[in-house]
């Protein structure tokens, strides 16, 4: 008999991907908010989260056992610029739901980030203590101390992806490749450094720890550590696009906008260890990607 799973953001690039996969090993709940999803084997379902009454009824009649919390205000300016909805959305918001996941002894999965440090050094694990620079990254981080703090039974997932995207939301990479594809100069930083993952593969290793009924803080990246230019250079390759379009520039604080730590990287040995799994390169994985394209969305993902 399967568990039933809620994901809240379920109209987002994540909790879409989410759904496709998870569907066949549970009863899959999206929670939504204005845009309707049509996704087979799953149910939409509409609910005030700041109204505490109607989540904690839900789960409770539903026998919800999994909350994955995909939800957050990811643009990291408009966090700079409108705090008090940042804190409400990304930390305040996750402090509810960590709270009725304890009453209800439900385990909640949170997607974190990979802004939780100052950027001065390379590969943070996740012993290392954070040390956030903008409001994204403390509203994020305060959302981790809530769920430590209220719930026992919790992973916490810090991570960067990219992939395919919706027909209404283009991915990162997608950008890259849309605009590459047009003849369109971008311009990409060679001092901003990540550790970004395909969101197939994401998947399939948070899949893995809920399976094993794994607990705690976990960083789901990918072994390389490149620049933000590397990455699209490596995507118009693989895609077989011309690459004079991507510009290599230095990254330039500009006052009306947000700090951005110059290193993102995450350490990955952990989930490795822990899960004895390996991960592709990111040329492989996004090589995987172009096959999805060309088998129009085949939603299978990397075999670990």
């Amino acid at each position: 008999m399967k568990n039933n799973i809620l994901i809240t953001g379920g109209s987002g690039l994540l909790g879409v991907n989410l759904a496709i996969k998870l569907r066949n090993i549970f009863n899959v709940f999206l929670l939504i908010n204005k845009r309707y999803i049509v996704i087979e084997n799953t149910k939409n379902i509409r609910l005030n989260l700041f109204k505490t009454n109607e989540l904690n009824n839900f789960v409770k009649q539903n026998n919800i056992k999994f909350i994955i919390n995909t939800i957050a205000l990811t643009d990291v300016d408009l966090c700079e610029k409108n705090k008090s909805n940042a804190k409400k959305i990304n930390a305040e918001l996750t402090k509810k739901i960590a709270k009725i996941c304890k009453k209800q002894k439900i385990k909640i999965i949170h997607i974190s980030t990979d802004q939780l440090f100052n950027g001065k050094k390379k590969l943070m694990n996740e012993r290392s203590k954070p040390n956030p620079i903008n409001h994204y990254g403390k509203t994020k981080l305060l959302a981790e101390k809530y769920i430590k703090k209220f719930s026992k039974n919790f992973l916490i997932i810090r991570t960067n992806f990219f992939g395919v995207g919706t027909s209404y939301r283009r991915s990162y990479s997608e950008y890259i490749m849309y605009n590459v594809n047009k003849g369109k100069v971008i311009k990409l930083t060679d001092d901003i450094f990540f550790t970004p993952i395909s969101i197939y593969l994401l998947i399939d290793i948070l899949m893995k720890l809920i399976i094993q009924n794994k607990k705690g803080i976990f960083n789901i990246v990918g072994n390389e550590r490149i620049s933000k230019y590397q990455f699209g250079k490596i995507i118009a390759k693989e895609f077989n696009l011309n690459q004079k379009f991507i510009y290599k520039i230095k990254s330039v604080y500009n006052k009306k906008n947000a700090l951005r730590p110059k290193d993102m990287s995450l350490s990955n040995e952990k989930i490795k260890n822990n899960l004895n799994i390996k991960i592709p390169s990111i040329k492989n994985q996004i090589k995987y990607i172009k096959t999805i394209y060309q088998n129009k969305k085949n939603f299978d993902i990397f075999k670990l």
